[in-house]
């Protein structure tokens, strides 16, 4: 019979359940640890229990969207990280002690792993960077070894269903968790990564030795995953890459027949471009390709930000009004209230750039909206044509109030982009961004429209020298937060000569 576990939700269920972990804890040097590990497990299923509504409802929308959501996804962090924390000391001092039989403490050392990596899991989603408790990591796996528990299966509940795992798998998902921290996925996409290395976890296998392409994990070290043959002396393990990029090929197959991976649980209700997103980086990771181009410091350089289509195509309308070009549809109007109204303005510093794009640092309010895949447009100089970029890293510091934020570059820097009214053949009309591309031909021009105007299939209609020209979208080149960078061919083939004014 199923044991009734009330939810955590609530900040008093919260508060108690805090209450109950600090007694626990503190009773540490009195109590038994028969006792101790009876009370850890209880905490772990009340834990689990009270939190997974919650979870997946925090999950399951595009993004966190309050401060308070924000607060809940650090809280579950810490409890998992205290957990984890709690379950080492209960192993030192379990150790010699006769009432703890092997069954119990190999228990403890997968549950202590099964919540470092879920704390992890959540301080990427919560948007932290305090980094991984690698020593904890180790010595747990460094014990499993000196007991002969490296592929011992056991039985763990994360989210209310119960997994079998071998502890090698558990201590390489806490680690491949952590090979992304970063910030390059989102928090859907760090629920699918987890949800296939849950899938994968018989091939999360330990390699005393290597063999083939390997990430290699240093027992003695206080850092996460390393490509290669450790070549100075220490004790490591080895993770097959083949093996992984196996399975990632298996997910592949089964997407193209037709079939969700995993076909069950809360990342098989995401959408499928956050599980794309996360195979291609799983495929980076696989090849080792770390590489990006050259990135060169910037001094003291503050830019003026636009975040999200809607903003960005109303600054590059006002901009086309002050050169004294045809106001478009969407910026007319506002212009009035802009002329009257002094309007807030965002400004982050820059880092430092590569041609591929930038690394900025966002303080206090101008850091909000900023989340992996948003559309930022960015004003060097004042007067300055914007440059288009997508958020692809964002990371709060821990204990600050600055969110260094990773921007890929979309648009070119010496071709403007500028926006452009659409209609449709209904008579709906809307001003989005075009970006021309660097082959005369016209080949690489695109637009950067709402995705559901892609998913509409309608034709649009550009007006261009007294005349009206239809095109309809053919390839989504790239894909954000409802937003989509999509070229397209002219309806009319005799009128490719098209430039957007």
């Amino acid at each position: 019979m199923a044991i009734s576990v009330p939810s955590l939700s609530g900040t008093d269920a919260r508060t108690a359940y805090e209450a109950e972990y600090d007694a626990v804890f503190h009773s540490l040097p009195d109590t038994p640890p028969r006792v101790l590990a009876q009370l850890f497990v209880r905490l772990d299923a009340r834990l689990d229990a009270g939190m997974t509504d919650a979870k997946t409802a925090m999950l399951v929308p595009s993004l966190l969207t309050s401060d308070e959501d924000l607060a809940l996804g650090r809280w579950i962090h810490r409890q998992h990280a205290d957990l984890a924390r709690l379950g080492c000391e209960i192993i030192v001092a379990a150790q010699g002690d006769t009432q703890v039989d092997d069954a119990m403490a190999l228990r403890l050392v997968a549950l202590s792993l099964m919540h470092l990596g879920e704390a992890v899991k959540w301080e990427l989603i919560a948007g932290r960077a305090r980094g991984c408790d690698y020593a904890a990591l180790h010595e747990l796996v460094r014990l499993a070894l000196e007991r002969g528990w490296l592929h011992s299966p056991c039985t763990v509940v994360m989210d209310r269903t119960e997994r079998q795992a071998m502890v090698d798998a558990l201590y390489f998902r806490a680690l491949l968790l952590d090979r992304f921290a970063n910030g390059s996925l989102s928090r859907q996409q760090v629920d699918v990564l987890d949800a296939f290395l849950w899938e994968w976890t018989p091939w999360l296998m330990a390699l005393r030795e290597p063999a083939g392409a390997v990430m290699r994990a240093d027992l003695g070290s206080d850092h996460g995953l390393r490509y290669g043959v450790r070549r100075q002396g220490g004790p490591c393990l080895y993770l097959s890459i083949a093996a992984l990029e196996t399975q990632r090929q298996a997910v592949i197959q089964a997407f193209h027949a037709g079939r969700v991976v995993p076909a069950r649980g809360r990342a098989a209700e995401i959408r499928l471009e956050a599980h794309v997103a996360v195979l291609e980086q799983l495929r980076r990771t696989f090849v080792g390709d770390d590489r990006r181009a050259p990135r060169e410091p910037a001094e003291m350089l503050t830019v003026e930000a636009f975040v999200g289509l809607s903003d960005i195509a109303h600054a590059l309308a006002l901009d086309a009004l002050r050169a004294g070009d045809e106001p478009t549809a969407v910026a007319a109007p506002r212009d009035k209230f802009d002329q009257i109204y002094e309007q807030p303005r965002r400004w982050i510093d820059v880092v430092d750039a590569s041609d591929s794009g930038w690394l900025l640092e966002a303080h206090g309010g101008a850091a909000a909206g900023l989340v992996v895949g948003e559309l930022v447009a960015l004003r060097f100089q004042p007067g300055a044509a914007c440059l288009l970029a997508c958020v692809v890293r964002c990371v709060r510091r821990a204990d600050e109030d600055i969110v260094d934020v990773g921007l890929e570059r979309l648009s070119h820097r010496n071709l403007p982009m500028r926006t452009c009214l659409l209609r449709t053949d209904s008579g709906d009309a809307g001003t989005y961004i075009y970006i021309p591309g660097e082959d005369p031909s016209g080949r690489h021009d695109a637009f950067v429209v709402p995705y559901r105007l892609l998913e509409s299939g309608e034709r649009f209609l550009v007006k261009h020298g007294g005349r009206d020209f239809a095109l309809a979208f053919n390839r989504v080149r790239r894909r954000g937060r409802g937003w989509a960078l999509a070229g397209y061919e002219m309806v009319d083939a005799s009128a490719w000569d098209i430039i957007v004014a």
